[in-house]
């Protein structure tokens, strides 16, 4: 991965995903996470955190095999997803997946892609600030236009 001009290595963490070191790839229903170490910790998962202010994210991606009724999407939320007390949300999944149609794990999202070959869409999802643990109880479902 290339990183503000320089070759940066980043790590997946998947039950379904599997990467070469230059891509990534997911099987079907399944979520791959970025993560800036090789390991995984289960009590402090260290996400990939970029800072896109002022940024882009260039990628490929072959929805030619994605017909109606199945997308291929490319998108970003700001994990670990945390419960009412701040503790980290094992409820979704055990990456402590959110986002901003996760029932009671809210976290902001922003859909760069979800795609077939017929469609595209990019939908940003704003939701309220966090309280004092990190935890955010409500986000806009629909998304913005």
């Amino acid at each position: 991965m290339n990183i503000d001009g320089v070759d940066t290595t980043k790590y997946i963490v998947s039950d379904g995903c599997s990467s070469d070191g230059t891509s990534y790839n997911c099987a079907m229903n399944n979520r791959g996470y970025i993560m800036d170490t090789p390991t995984w910790d289960a009590n402090d998962p260290k996400y990939y955190r970029p800072n896109l202010l002022g940024g882009y994210i260039e990628f490929d991606a072959d929805v030619s095999g994605h017909d109606c009724g199945c997308m291929n999407t490319f998108y970003t939320v700001k994990m670990p997803g945390k419960d009412w007390g701040g503790s980290l949300d094992i409820k979704n999944d055990h990456w402590y997946y959110c986002d901003a149609n996760v029932t009671d794990s809210y976290c902001p999202e922003m859909d760069l892609m979800e795609a077939n070959k017929y469609s595209y869409a990019t939908t940003p999802h704003k939701c309220d600030a966090p309280d004092g643990d990190g935890h955010y109880s409500f986000c806009d479902h629909g998304g913005q236009c």
